[in-house]
């Protein structure tokens, strides 16, 4: 899996709110760290009002569609 795959399925797991080992979470961690961009993507996923409502407009908040949400917004950095 490539670190962008890995990443990815953090952030995913993150907002399913799935327990990271000691080691995914510091990989998130290191990753949230390399850029603004990556702090500000995080925060906003992080923001689970505001993702709930975007996921809303989709008409069906399910987890497939969170993955890509969380997939569209991750390739834009």
């Amino acid at each position: 899996m490539s670190q962008n795959e890995t990443i990815l399925s953090l952030l995913f797991r993150y907002y399913q709110q799935e327990e990271l080992s000691d080691a995914e979470q510091q990989l998130l961690e290191d990753w949230i760290w390399e850029s603004t961009q990556n702090q500000l993507l995080f925060d906003d996923l992080s923001n689970t009002k505001a993702l709930e409502a975007t996921l809303a407009d989709f008409k069906t908040a399910n987890a497939d569609k969170a993955e890509e949400y969380i997939r569209q917004r991750f390739q834009l950095l």
